[in-house]
């Protein structure tokens, strides 16, 4: 129910078919702060789904690290630990960008693993762009997300 809200509230504040302007700037170009790029996407994929809770959401949006051109039909997995901090497998999803790039999770709030703050695993990649892994952190009890991801088209990383 919180994201029902989240989502209305976001949606009757000003914004672009539900996502916050921030998300859809186009002058938001960047890489993450932390990614490493990776031979592939795991195969075969997470479950696909997008929607493991209700807790937490995080929306994002996939560009071109060239142009900055929001990315359609972009693969997100994602994994993350339960409440507890345990990675149990049940908060795990794979979906896909739609036409404006933007994808979004739904799930239940992770717990702290290992010390560290919460953070949800994001897998991404496009058969014509270099797969990446990154990370999101929950920095704060009250933090939800809004994550901007760039990756890099074949050709430029094949010169």
């Amino acid at each position: 129910m919180r994201w029902f809200i989240l989502l209305m509230l976001i949606g009757s504040s000003g914004c672009v078919g539900g996502f916050p302007p921030m998300l859809l700037q186009q002058d938001r170009c960047s890489r993450p702060t932390w990614y490493m790029n990776v031979d592939g996407l795991a195969d075969p994929a997470f479950p696909e789904r997008n929607h493991t809770g209700d807790a937490f959401v995080l929306m994002g949006v996939v560009r071109d690290s060239v142009t900055c051109t929001p990315l359609p039909d972009v693969t997100v997995m994602f994994d993350m630990t339960n409440p507890e901090g345990d990675y149990d497998g049940t908060q795990t999803g794979t979906t896909y960008t739609n036409a404006l790039g933007v994808f979004v999770i739904r799930s239940d709030r992770p717990g702290a693993y290992g010390g560290g703050a919460p953070h949800i695993h994001l897998f991404v990649g496009r058969d014509d762009y270099v797969p990446i892994t990154t990370a999101h952190d929950l920095l704060t009890p009250d933090d939800w997300g809004v994550v901007d991801i760039s990756i890099e088209p074949l050709a430029i990383s094949q010169k």
